[in-house]
């Protein structure tokens, strides 16, 4: 009875201090894409009139699939690799981008119309076949 009680004591002291610890949460980047698993996000509207987010892709295809909420928005992306425009698309028409031969891709989401927060996030060609 006497070493029950004690191995209990012993474990409630060492997970009461553990329980009052504010718990950490980390998200790892996606290895493939160098986008979050939660994607990146943004506002467009007023003075920000353009976002640029980089994604590093060391396979092929990623797929990049852009949201957003205002009903007056009208996004675009413009996407340049190694400085060379390869895509400007009007997201309106449709959300999904095909990125194609690995490398660095500089995306510059920018609005002609409205304003509103926008989501991007990011899927391997594993992850989802169109």
């Amino acid at each position: 009875m006497k070493k029950t009680f004690g191995i209990l004591s012993m474990a409630a002291l060492l997970f009461l201090p553990a329980a009052a610890l504010p718990a950490e949460v980390q998200i790892e980047d996606l290895q493939s894409t160098g986008l979050g698993l939660e994607g990146r996000k943004g506002y467009l509207g007023g003075a920000d009139t353009q976002d640029r987010l980089v994604v590093h892709a060391d396979e092929s295809p990623i797929f990049l699939l852009f949201f957003w909420d205002g009903k007056d928005l009208e996004p675009w992306v413009k996407v340049e690799r190694k400085g060379v425009v390869v895509a400007e698309l009007d997201l309106t028409k449709g959300n999904k981008l095909t990125l194609i031969g690995g490398g660095d891709f500089v995306c510059t989401i920018s609005s002609r119309k409205g304003s509103g927060h926008w989501l991007c996030v990011t899927l391997s060609g594993r992850e989802w076949d169109p």
